[in-house]
Order: C-alpha cells, then sequence, then structure tokens
C-alpha cells in the first residue's frame, strides 16, 4: 500500500490524494497512515522556487557551496565554532546537498512537519478514541493554521521545532522519558539554537507541577535543584551568550541599519502582514481565555501529563501573544509552536469547556479563523515565490518533471 502510493504520488498527488486522506483517517498504524499526506504535501516544497530576497534561496546557495566538499568531516572543518553547535543542522544540508537537487531541502522540511504533525494527532485520537469526525477537524485545523509558505522557507527553525515538539508529546503526554526521548530534545537544539528556548520553557514546567506525597516531592525538589545546576553551568557557555544576545537582538528589532530592522520594518508596512498579525492577536487572545478552564480543571483534579500539555500549549500562546505587540516578525517563530500546540488546545476545549455561551464564542472564533486561514495560507505562499504556470503545474503532476 505504501510503496503504490508513493508510486502513484510520483505520477499524480490527484490519484491518490482521496484513499490517503481515507487511509489517514481509518487506518490503526499510526506511522504508515500518516506518510502518504506528507508526501503529497511536500511536492509543495518540492517545486517552490523562491524570490531572491528569501531564506530559502540563501539556504539553496548554502547547498551549492557544501557541494565543493567531498565529505561531512571536510565541510564541518570548515565551520564556525558557533555553526559546528548545530550538528543536526549540519548533517541535515551536508546529506542534502549530496543530491543534486536543492528542492529536496523544503521537500523534507515540509514532510518532517506534516509527519509529525498528523502523527501526533493520530496518535492522540487513537488513545482518546477520538470518533473519526473530531479527529478529521483536528487534522484539517493542523493543515490549515500551519502556514506552509513559512515552513517552506523557514527550513532550520521550524524543523527543530517540528522534532522538539515529537518529544514533548512523547515526554509530557505519554510519559516517555526514556533515552530517546532526550536524544529527540538534543536533535531539536542541534537544528536551530532558539530551539533552546523551547526546552527551557519545558523545564519550567517542572516548578508548575503539583506534587501530592512527600515522595514526589523529593523527586520535584531535586528536579529544581539540577535544573538550576544545568542553567547556572550553561549559562556561562558562548551558546548561552550567542542565544541571548540574539533574543534581545530581535525584541529590539535589529540594530540600526540591519537587515534585521529593514526587514522589521517591511513587514511592519506591509498591510497584509500587519492585518495577519492582528487577527492572530485576537484569535490567539481568545484562545488563551478559552484554554484556562482546562488547565485548572486538570490541575485541580490530578490529571498532571494532561495538565502539562495545556501548561506549555497556555505557555507557548501566551508568549506568542505578548511578542504580537512587538514590532517586527519575531511572533511568528512563537505562533508556529502554537500552530503545533493548538490540537491540545481544541482537545482540552472540548473536555473542559461548557459554557454554552462561551462555547459558540470559541465556535465562531474557530470558524472565523480557519476562513481567514485559506487567505492567509495562499498569501504566505504566494508572497515569497516566482513560481511559473509550470511550476505549479508539476506539482500537480511530478511525472512531467521526472520525464523533463
Amino acid at each position: 500500500m505504501l510503496l503504490l502510493s508513493i508510486l502513484l504520488i510520483c505520477i499524480s498527488p490527484l490519484i491518490v490524494v482521496i484513499p490517503a486522506i481515507r487511509w489517514l483517517i481509518v487506518s490503526k498504524r499510526r506511522v504508515l497512515s500518516t506518510l502518504p499526506t506528507a508526501l503529497i504535501m511536500g511536492l509543495m516544497g518540492f517545486f517552490y522556487v523562491p524570490s531572491i530576497h528569501t531564506d530559502l534561496t540563501r539556504y539553496f546557495n548554502q547547498l551549492n557551496w557544501i557541494r565543493n566538499f567531498d565529505s561531512f568531516g571536510d565541510y564541518f572543518s570548515h565551520l564556525g565554532a558557533s555553526d559546528k553547535i548545530l550538528l543536526g543542522q549540519d548533517a541535515m544540508f551536508y546529506s542534502v546537498s549530496r543530491q543534486p537537487q536543492n528542492g529536496i531541502l523544503p521537500f523534507l522540511v515540509v514532510v518532517i512537519v506534516a509527519w509529525i504533525g498528523l502523527y501526533v494527532i493520530k496518535d492522540l485520537a487513537q488513545r482518546r478514541q477520538f470518533t473519526w469526525q473530531f479527529t478529521s477537524f483536528l487534522f484539517i485545523a493542523f493543515v490549515m493554521l500551519m502556514p506552509w509558505g513559512t515552513v517552506i522557507t523557514n527550513i532550520r527553525y521550524i524543523t527543530g521545532v517540528a522534532i522538539f515538539i515529537l518529544a514533548a508529546y512523547l515526554d509530557l503526554y505519554r510519559g516517555n522519558k526514556s533515552l530517546l526521548v532526550w536524544l529527540l530534545y538534543l536533535l531539536a537544539c542541534t537544528m536551530h539554537l532558539t530551539v533552546v528556548a523551547l526546552l527551557a520553557a519545558r523545564f519550567l514546567l517542572v516548578l508548575l507541577k503539583r506534587v501530592n506525597t512527600p515522595q514526589e516531592k523529593r523527586y520535584h525538589n531535586a528536579a529544581i535543584i539540577a535544573i538550576v545546576i544545568v542553567l547556572a553551568v550553561f549559562s556561562q557557555t558562548g551558546s548561552f551568550m550567542a542565544l541571548v544576545h540574539k533574543g534581545f537582538f530581535y525584541l529590539q528589532g535589529g540594530a540600526d541599519g540591519s537587515d534585521v530592522q529593514k526587514w522589521f520594518a517591511q513587514a511592519d508596512a506591509s498591510v497584509g502582514r500587519s492585518l495577519g498579525k492582528l487577527i492572530e492577536r485576537f484569535f490567539i487572545l481568545s484562545q488563551c481565555i478559552f484554554i484556562l478552564p482546562a488547565i485548572k480543571t486538570t490541575y485541580t483534579r490530578g490529571k498532571q501529563r494532561e495538565n502539562q500539555v495545556l501548561l506549555f500549549s497556555g505557555l507557548m500562546l501566551f508568549t506568542t501573544l505578548l511578542l504580537t505587540f512587538m514590532p517586527g516578525t519575531t511572533w511568528v517563530r512563537f505562533a508556529l509552536v502554537a500552530d503545533f500546540c493548538m490540537v491540545f488546545v481544541i482537545v482540552g476545549e472540548q473536555d473542559y469547556l461548557d459554557n454554552r455561551l462561551l462555547v459558540m464564542i470559541n465556535q465562531t472564533a474557530w470558524l472565523g479563523m480557519l476562513l481567514w486561514s485559506v487567505v492567509w495560507q495562499v498569501y504566505q505562499y504566494a508572497g515569497s515565490e516566482v513560481m511559473t504556470r509550470s511550476d505549479y503545474f508539476n506539482i500537480f503532476y511530478p511525472i512531467r518533471w521526472f520525464l523533463q
């Protein structure tokens, strides 16, 4: 089934899109059933032709430079100290550079993001035994809210975020504290340094965790001491200072005359981006309010795993809300995390939001946001590309490209 799906996708995703969606919804195979849909979505990245001013163009130039090296060791030796820390990113770029097509990079990133997002929903739906209608809504919400045009051009950070979300789901919701989960956290941080801030937020949840027994209190205190020691050691490293410097740099809108300052000014002057920022602000504000009953109820009832996931989701929403009042597009970074977390927000609201008036208001907010997402998706995707009609045609009929 999977191999046949891949073959048909290479001919035309139109042939297999309906069976792939049906398999996604009804199949019990959480990993395999989500892959065909992710591969279909990846075609948006493979045939994407970025404009000269996008980050993706810079990444394509980086791939062309990496192709000059015959081995990973040779390439790694030419990197600066700060770049060598990002080993996951280095390995991904080097692996992609071994292929002649630069489009494999955005294709791979879209597949990773879509696959992880769909897998988390699928796994959660099966464990909670959701109806297929509610599960379908979760899939639709994820696909509509995640700005795929930004995913395609962002590359490094969004890949790290996706891997982090997978680790956080396994860790916080499923209670998996295995070595594999911590390796996923490490891999996510080596994709982009900013992901370390998300890891810090995850550890912040330890301070907010409810403890009921003396043994839990001892473990809680030991965890706090361990976190303080790790932070004390990490704060003395160059990576910590680089992270702090970069954070303040973006929060302040960049240095005078910097490319970041120019981009922020351009983004704030854009009617489309300003409108998107305003709509996102009001929608996230509504979700920060409507998620509170779920956070409170899961805390008082001692539902630790649900509460930890909802707390993290609420923290990401609140951080994104605050950043929408800052200049530029820094808010987008945390909005990408919030888009992943929306599945937990929806489930929490479904379970614990019982006031009829608030439910109606929340449903109206979601309906408006999903309708706006159609416009926002087109704006994000088409706003940074220089694609011809043939490029778009290739997305629906890849066989044309293979036969060229």
